[in-house]
């Protein structure tokens, strides 16, 4: 489903192993949110040392790092719209 304004398209999925690729998904990064601003730097920080440490233990597994270099991304562009909010 592909939501368009007031109304939504559905597509079917031909991908053969699509149903395996949903089942190893890896959630998307939520946070509580709390009032009043917040110190980029340091989430940023973090968010590179999470990369790193990842690199680190996940060295010999490459799709489930990849899927954690997605995820962190998704969460440092989360934070672009956050700050433009």
């Amino acid at each position: 489903m592909i939501p368009h304004g007031d109304h939504n398209h559905y597509i079917k999925v031909q991908t053969k192993g699509y149903e395996a690729a949903l089942k190893n998904k890896i959630p998307s990064l939520q946070s509580n949110y709390q009032p009043g601003t917040f110190d980029e730097k340091a989430v940023l920080a973090k968010v590179d040392q999470l990369l790193a440490d990842s690199r680190s233990i996940y060295k010999d597994k490459p799709i489930e790092q990849r899927q954690i270099e997605l995820a962190l991304g998704q969460f440092t562009e989360s934070l672009k719209k956050i700050k433009v909010s």
